[in-house]
């Protein structure tokens, strides 16, 4: 009789060990997730910033610009999506979509385009930005 329940408490212990590493497992995983995420937002703000100082810059010129610039890369497939619209002032939608969306807006006082404009792409490496009266715009 003795032998069961050392067996079972043997058992029991066991058990308990399993579980205790799976949860550790578990936890070890969601922080990791975590810290990806935080990775990626990051990146999906400098791209964003980097979008947002870029065409600042152009709008704040006068004359003649022209600015070419790299994007910053993520390590996921991610969507870039420029949209605006003109009412007193040029509205700038600019949306990085990975796993989550990304979204800022700023306002210029040139028209990009005919002032009512809508850019998708797929993994972007770069941006063209141009000033001649009206702000151009073309990311590839």
């Amino acid at each position: 009789m003795r032998d069961r329940g050392s067996i079972a408490g043997f058992l029991i212990s066991k058990l308990a060990v399993l579980i205790v590493v799976v949860l550790l497992i578990c936890s070890i995983f969601g922080a990791y997730r975590g810290i990806d995420r935080s990775v990626e937002r990051r990146r999906a703000n400098k791209v964003i910033q980097t979008l947002i100082r870029n065409l600042r810059q152009v709008d704040s010129l006068s004359g003649r610009v022209r600015v070419e610039r790299k994007l910053p890369q993520l390590n996921d497939r991610y969507k870039l999506t420029l949209s605006g619209t003109y009412e007193n002032c040029q509205i700038v939608k600019i949306e990085a979509s990975t796993h989550e969306e990304f979204r800022s807006v700023i306002f210029l006082n040139n028209r990009i385009e005919n002032g009512t404009f809508r850019i998708k792409r797929e993994n972007p490496e770069g941006v063209i930005i141009k000033k001649s009266g009206r702000i151009s715009l073309d990311v590839f």
